[in-house]
């Protein structure tokens, strides 16, 4: 672009001997014209300003470029003086010198937005936007340029967007298409500094697909907001309906002005049933390309089915006939015997967990289901429980018992042979699904993963879209919820075992199930039913900022440290229901952190099985936000089973008061403040706690020291029983720490059935801060 003043012409005077031919009518007329037509020009040319011109580079620059939309943003002293829009670049010219320019061209407007066109507001209000990274996306290029006094500036645009273009090679009649997901996608580009951004409900992963008939089919995409690497993950599929999922790994992630291919070559196909994928880049115009390839499998033989090295189950059909049932393992922790050695061993590397096993077959549950389960080793006894339920087994010989499921309330059991509850097999049956959808004929936004393995690495759930996991399915990956809305169903099993689990203090592997990582406010409507989830590398259910919740008939099973059940983070209306959760971390947790912030109100959690192996089964907390923004009120804790709690973690505590942790937890501590905010209006009922082990304790209600006066109150236990055979739990207890508790009611709290407070397992520390009825 060249930059200057226009140069200012002086017109000449007018002839003075134009009254001698004023008898001349026509001549005169034609001069008085012609002297409009120069003071119009001269108006024109006094203007002063900036005429841009484009610079180009031969071979790079697409040859349309120059009729794209332009436009020009001039900034002085970092801020915007002047934005000028044009249909070309042959139009553009501004009034305002400036010190920098920046120009932006567009092949069209559609799928973009501009964050503001009006010079002098803040920096960061200039960008340009996709409006939704899967629709079609136009190229954009970006040019900008220091102003110098001198003629001879010149502006060349390059590009942001990057064009991906997707071949096969000798494809087979069997091929069908390749899908694959871009992750990460930036949204956004600042016009002030080119820097990109993924921001709002905006950004996403890309999704693409390609069929056969559609090889050669170029696609742009913005570059990627972390330029680390990331798993191209890949499914190709076949005609018959069968689908091959594969991911590789690339180690760096897409930038500005890429060229971009994926090619799948099938040469060897009819000789060894594989193909070739190539995924491959460089910079625009260039010629050097750097290569990442993975042989791909289309014609696999079926993998040998293991068999169970601890149990054989089976069920009793209608017909009088045993019907052997899938029996799944899942990592769990021995944490009284392990914790101090297994801290940081993220990979199991130890050999230190243990191996619990479970089925979640399904029968409709007309009338009570018969169990038969074989223990591939001899045992002395066994038991069922929960120990309410009244179910005993029958030895029927052979190390094999059966024992009958009496009522769908009562389908999830735990089969422990010799008191041993880190091997033991959980009964986790379901019913079959009446929505389960034809797998030929998928509503709209379902995503649908059939009996088999499947390895997605991850799954992102926008707006309205439903993921389904088929019975007899088994799908490896993170889900991200990056939409309301959001349903997540159906009677399969989704793992994170394939995923990287990894920390260093603490797991910082991914969360399994996601919803609104971007913590936006505006979030709502989730579901989630009918699946099992097991070995998540962190917290395995984390909603943030969503309301209207539905979590229902879920059984989650997670071994590594900090990895937490269902953790509610600033929720409001929500409800849990009839799930089994075993956690080596919080199986449920309700929370204000230093990132969610609003309060967290109106839950319901009724009819779950808890299992926690380590640190707290259910917990009002502990994060409780502030007193000077939210905290957390209105829960309703009813019908639950404690399964488990096996830690005394007041032995690791030097004062022996400060420690959260039992089968139900109350625990107060500020989330980014001094005092933590309020918790109120708390009822727990009609709960057993179910023999937990020896060093477990079964309730506590416990506030961080050195707040000033934090307050709970209004937190009412009525029906808890406490079931102690062995008489070896620890006492429960209330730990202030010089705050405040008010309105707190004992109603019908039982030790072996002896009012808690008189049962010699109880303690109140400070009980002057303490407003409490026995009843």
């Amino acid at each position: 672009m060249k930059v200057g003043k226009v140069i200012k012409i002086k017109v000449a005077e007018v002839n003075r001997l134009l009254f001698l031919i004023v008898i001349l009518w026509l001549p005169v007329l034609l001069l008085s014209c012609s002297d409009e037509k120069d003071e119009q020009r001269i108006d024109e040319e006094q203007k002063e300003g900036i005429r841009v011109d484009f610079g180009n580079e031969v071979g790079y620059t697409p040859e349309d470029l120059k009729n794209w939309p332009h436009v020009l943003f001039v900034f002085e002293n970092k801020e915007c003086v002047e934005v000028q829009e044009s249909s070309d670049n042959a139009s553009l010219f501004v009034s305002s010198v400036g010190d920098r320019m920046v120009a932006l061209t567009y092949e069209s407007k559609e799928n973009l937005s501009w964050g503001t066109m009006t010079s002098g507001v803040p920096l960061t209000s200039y960008h340009l936007s996709v409006k939704d990274v899967n629709k079609d996306i136009p190229q954009v290029w970006m040019g900008q340029m220091t102003v110098v006094a001198e003629e001879g500036n010149n502006l060349s645009l390059k590009p942001v967007t990057s064009v991906m273009k997707v071949d096969f090679v000798h494809a087979p009649e069997a091929f069908e298409s390749l899908s694959f997901v871009l992750p990460g996608m930036a949204n956004r580009v600042r016009v002030d500094s080119g820097e990109l951004e993924s921001v709002g409900n905006l950004s996403a992963d890309k999704e693409i697909r390609v069929t056969k008939q559609e090889s050669g089919k170029e696609t742009v995409v913005f570059p990627m907001s972390d330029s680390g690497r990331w798993n191209l993950a890949c499914r190709l599929a076949l005609k018959n309906g069968e689908t091959v999922e594969k991911t590789l790994l690339i180690p760096a992630g897409i930038k500005t002005g890429q060229a971009l291919e994926i090619s799948v070559d099938f040469a060897n196909y009819e000789v060894d049933g594989t193909c070739r994928l190539i995924y491959r880049y460089a910079v625009y115009g260039m010629s050097k390309w750097t290569s990442h390839t993975m042989d791909i499998a289309l014609k696999e033989e079926a993998p040998v089915k293991e068999e169970n090295r601890y149990y054989k189950v089976s069920v009793l059909q209608k017909d009088g006939t045993w019907k052997e049932v899938d029996v799944h393992y899942a990592l769990c922790s021995d944490a009284p015997g392990h914790h101090g050695s297994i801290w940081n061993d993220w990979n199991n590397s130890k050999r230190l967990r243990d191996t619990m096993s479970f089925v979640n077959f399904t029968h409709d549950f007309d009338a009570p289901v018969k169990i038969r389960v074989q223990k591939k080793k001899s045992f002395g006894s066994v038991k069922i429980r929960p120990s309410t339920y009244g179910i005993t087994p029958v030895n029927v010989g052979d190390n094999t018992i059966e024992f009958t499921l009496p009522q769908w309330e009562k389908r999830k059991v735990s089969v422990e042979f010799d008191g041993d509850r880190f091997y033991n097999l959980m009964i986790l049956p379901n019913r079959p699904d009446p929505d389960r959808p034809d797998p030929d004929n998928l509503p709209a936004g379902m995503k649908y993963y059939g009996p088999g393995e499947h390895n997605p690495e991850r799954i992102t759930l926008k707006e309205g879209e439903t993921l389904y996991i088929d019975e007899g399915a088994v799908v490896y990956g993170k889900v991200a919820v990056s939409g309301s809305h959001v349903t997540i169903t159906g009677r399969g099993i989704l793992s994170g075992a394939k995923l990287a689990h990894t920390g260093g203090t603490y797991a910082h592997g991914a969360l399994l199930i996601e919803t609104n990582a971007n913590r936006l406010s505006n979030r709502g409507y989730f579901t989630i039913s009918g699946i099992t989830v097991v070995d998540s590398p962190n917290w395995t259910l984390s909603v943030y900022n969503t309301d209207h919740v539905m979590i229902d008939n879920i059984n989650i099973l997670c071994w590594i440290l900090n990895g937490d059940g269902i953790d509610l983070c600033s929720v409001t209306d929500a409800t849990i229901q009839d799930c089994f959760i075993r956690t080596y971390d919080d199986c449920i947790t309700l929370k204000v952190n230093s990132l969610s912030v609003t309060a967290t109100r109106d839950i319901r959690i009724r009819n779950n099985l808890i299992w926690a192996d380590y640190a707290r089964g259910i917990v009002i907390g502990p994060e409780s936000g502030t007193n000077t923004r939210a905290g957390i009120s209105d829960c309703t804790i009813e019908d639950c089973v404690i399964m488990e709690y096996p830690t005394n973690l007041l032995e690791t505590s030097s004062s022996k008061l400060n420690c959260d942790g039992a089968g139900l937890s109350v625990s107060q501590y500020p989330s980014g403040g001094a005092t933590s905010g309020t918790i109120e209006n708390i009822t727990f009922q009609n709960i057993v706690i179910d023999n937990i082990s020896q060093k477990g304790r079964p309730m506590v209600i416990w506030q961080k020291a050195n707040q000033d006066h934090a307050l709970i109150k209004n937190v009412t236990y009525r029906n808890i029983q406490i079931l102690d055979e062995a008489n070896r739990c620890q006492a429960s207890g209330i730990y202030t720490n010089g705050n405040t508790i008010s309105g707190l009611v004992f109603d019908k709290v039982t030790y072996n059935g002896t009012p808690i407070h008189q049962s010699g397992k109880w303690t109140v520390d400070k009980p002057e801060n303490v407003d409490i009825i026995h009843q």
